[in-house]
């Protein structure tokens, strides 16, 4: 399911109930296990002990993604990230090859990491690793890029968010072919132009304090001692569902993740022998690539960073 369903209010906060309440359920169940790293989280608070080197960094699993690695860097750093944690889980193109000198300059903390479905894994470890070196980790995907529609930038937003706030969740864009069946050399973000309408509803992923994570479930959430909140600052109580009947979409008129999920079809073709980094044997079909094939509306909202990166790496 992909766009909004109409209800009355009443029906949807019914639905929706439901959801929270088996939600808080399994919260219940989980607290056990929680309650060691809960101990330590207020411990921390107590001492007021914040020497984090990096304000917001980025983890990211990777395998043969080397033709676009630089570019996703590049932009990142230009709208603030201080520092990567790149997860290599299984790559046989020249990946280490192209992010070596971001590597030296201490941009880019490189991890190799063998096995299958072991996103999940790799992010509990990127948590409990470098929770004293950074004070913001987001969760992305090196086809994922943080922007933001507005004047404010990121770390901004972040600064001015309440103590209390341990986890943001911001809301995917998906951006279609454009009509591309071929790779062809250029930016991604200047090659596909192309996303769905806002109200085609979508995941989101988390930027998350990582020294008050508890655990992570999937991907795009995770369980933390303090509060969730989204663009504009509401609280979130769970993960917000995108397969169910009452599902809205995310709120993007600060900040969105443009997801690149297609490309072209020469390059989904690539991504689906590559497969999932945390669904074990699932496949991606003709049919993911149709429905993520979004060109409803042409975007132009960050060409000026756009411009700003090609000088950029024509000056590397």
């Amino acid at each position: 399911m992909r766009k909004k369903i109409e209800m009355s209010k009443t029906k949807r906060f019914l639905i929706e109930s439901s959801y929270d309440l088996k939600w808080g359920i399994r919260n219940i169940v989980h607290f056990p296990k929680y309650i060691p790293k809960i101990l330590k989280i207020l411990t921390k608070e107590h001492n007021s002990i914040e020497n984090q080197k990096y304000f917001l960094s980025i983890v990211v699993t990777i395998k043969n993604e080397s033709l676009y690695v630089s570019e996703w860097l590049d932009y990142h750093l230009m709208i603030g990230v201080d520092h990567f944690y790149i997860y290599d889980n299984g790559s046989t193109d020249n990946l280490l090859e192209i992010i070596e000198p971001y590597i030296k300059e201490g941009l880019v903390t490189y991890t190799k990491w063998e096995g299958n479905n072991q996103q999940l894994v790799i992010y509990e470890h990127a948590l409990n690793s470098y929770q004293d070196d950074t004070k913001w980790i987001a969760i992305l995907d090196a086809d994922e890029f943080l922007v933001s529609i507005t004047e404010q930038s990121i770390i901004d937003f972040l600064k001015s968010l309440n103590s209390n706030v341990a986890q943001v969740i911001l809301g995917w864009m998906v951006f279609g072919s454009s009509g591309r069946l071929k790779y062809e050399e250029g930016l991604v973000l200047d090659r596909f132009r192309m996303h769905a309408q806002d109200t085609w509803i979508a995941d989101s992923k988390p930027i998350i304090r990582p020294d008050h994570f508890l655990n992570v479930p999937i991907p795009h959430w995770v369980d933390v001692f303090g509060q969730t909140v989204n663009e504009k600052g509401e609280k979130l109580r769970r993960y917000p569902q995108t397969n169910t009947t009452s599902a809205l979409p995310m709120p993007k008129s600060k900040f969105r993740i443009n997801h690149y999920y297609c490309k072209s079809w020469e390059e989904f073709e690539s991504k689906r022998n590559r497969g999932f980094a945390d669904h074990d044997g699932a496949e991606r079909t003709k049919n993911d690539f149709l429905d993520h094939d979004q060109n409803a509306v042409i975007d132009h909202s960050i060409d000026a960073i756009i411009q700003k990166l090609k000088e950029k790496r024509r000056m590397k």
